[in-house]
């Protein structure tokens, strides 16, 4: 997910648990008598309220459609949080006529990470295919303390992406990098 994604969404997830917090502050209040003895024993509706509600058949209608929406809403929202940019399958399909190539992505990622862990220095690899903002192979190399990186780089760039691209037959297919310092543990920094 993008970053205006994540924060359009932690935004309006603030002003749901603020407004939230409000809602529950207040009724707390007014239940332990903050605005008068009277409010904390009465009912939580003035008397308009309830009686416009016991009185409009198509009320209880309404309030049902409201919530029935607020409910769609939420779950296209979960939905779209749980989309993934992964590919799954990649079309390597040039002409229709000629037939129909795919490779899945499994077979790819696991062909680049098993290139990967055979260059000395490397300690774990992870890769997948993305879909967004354009189809790329995303590989992220944990390099062990003892690692050249220039070497590492050298082969990544010489050999892995070389290998990608020629098993594509796409000699610019896009891969990006992330090499990832070796994890210390914090140990002897004290």
């Amino acid at each position: 997910m993008s970053r205006r994604v994540n924060g359009a969404n932690r935004a309006v997830l603030t002003l749901i648990a603020v407004l939230l917090i409000a809602a529950g502050a207040l009724g707390l209040a007014a239940g332990f008598g903050a605005f008068g003895s009277s409010r904390a024993d009465g009912p939580v509706l003035p008397q308009q309220v309830r009686t416009f509600a016991a009185g409009t058949g198509w009320f209880w209608w309404a309030v049902a459609a409201g919530c029935v929406v607020l409910a769609l809403l939420g779950l296209r929202w979960l939905l779209i949080q749980l989309r993934v940019d992964r590919v799954h399958r990649l079309d390597l399909t040039i002409d229709a006529q000629d037939g129909l190539t795919t490779v899945h992505s499994g077979a790819l990622t696991d062909a680049a990470q098993d290139d990967v862990r055979a260059i000395r220095g490397v300690s774990g690899t992870s890769a997948h295919l993305r879909a967004e903002p354009s189809r790329r192979l995303v590989l992220a190399v944990e390099l062990a303390d003892y690692a050249d990186i220039a070497d590492v780089r050298r082969q990544l760039e010489t050999r892995t992406v070389a290998h990608v691209r020629q098993a594509l037959d796409s000699p610019e297919f896009p891969v990006d990098i992330e090499l990832r310092p070796g994890q210390h543990g914090g140990r002897g920094l004290r």
